[in-house]
């Protein structure tokens, strides 16, 4: 992931965020908007898109103040709409639905940017076709999030784009792995991520392995999780089962 986010941020034309929105094309198929919000004021400001329809997309989340992007912000969770031509919740979005559908829309994602309780915007996804995010890979919107979040931290502290780069680059593999681990776990058991957290700890803990070796099991798939049965012994607290 990190090596195909190097390659787009380096093209002369390019900025961090347009960067991360070409390699959520690349990983999933999908474009992206990437939308900061401004919590005194309600308002949203547009930091990059990857396409024409994204940013026609992005303008209607403006002018409209309504879709995933928003509801990702607001709760703090991920935030979808498998269908927009025929919504689980048909009163959800009913301007920003129609929009999204004129200009091809049909099925929306959003994934709050979000450092412990404070909600800087979301990661928005769109599919042209009704459907999940990613039938294989679920979880690796999570960690496109987290990179999202970690460009636009960087974007607010000054930092520039040749240092963000290089700090991006010395994110070990193990934290990569973490964060996907935890992204899967979160989708398997539908629980939240720190929950998905405490799990892959506790696991680490009871295996007396290191997070990072649990994590690259889940990762590689060797390790699944599962909904823990009744057991009443001291201590025991995994929930990850070997394949």
């Amino acid at each position: 992931m990190l090596e195909r986010f190097a390659v787009y941020s380096e093209r002369p034309d390019a900025t961090l965020i347009s960067a991360l929105c070409a390699t959520c094309v690349d990983l999933l198929g999908l474009p992206a908007q990437v939308t900061a919000c401004n919590r005194p004021s309600g308002d949203l400001y547009g930091l990059g898109v990857s396409n024409t329809v994204m940013a026609e997309i992005q303008e209607f989340e403006r002018t409209l103040g309504e879709d995933p992007c928003v509801d990702a912000w607001m709760s703090g969770a991920p935030v979808s709409e498998r269908d927009l031509a025929h919504p689980a919740d048909p009163g959800r979005w009913l301007a920003f639905t129609a929009a999204a559908l004129r200009v091809g829309a049909r099925a929306s994602f959003g994934y709050p940017l979000q450092v412990g309780t404070t909600r800087l915007g979301a990661l928005n996804l769109y599919s042209m076709q009704p459907g999940v995010v990613s039938e294989a890979h679920p979880e690796t919107a999570l960690v496109l999030a987290e990179l999202t979040t970690h460009i636009v931290v960087s974007d607010l502290t000054a930092a520039t784009p040749d240092s963000l780069l290089r700090e991006v680059r010395q994110i070990g593999p193990n934290q990569l792995e973490v964060h996907q681990a935890t992204g899967m776990i979160s989708v398997q058991l539908s629980i939240t991520i720190p929950n998905a957290l405490t799990r892959l700890r506790a696991h680490a803990y009871a295996e007396n392995r290191s997070i990072g070796a649990v994590a690259a099991d889940v990762v590689a798939r060797r390790l699944r999780s599962k909904q823990p049965e009744p057991d009443h012994r001291p201590g025991h607290t995994t929930s990850l089962s070997r394949l």
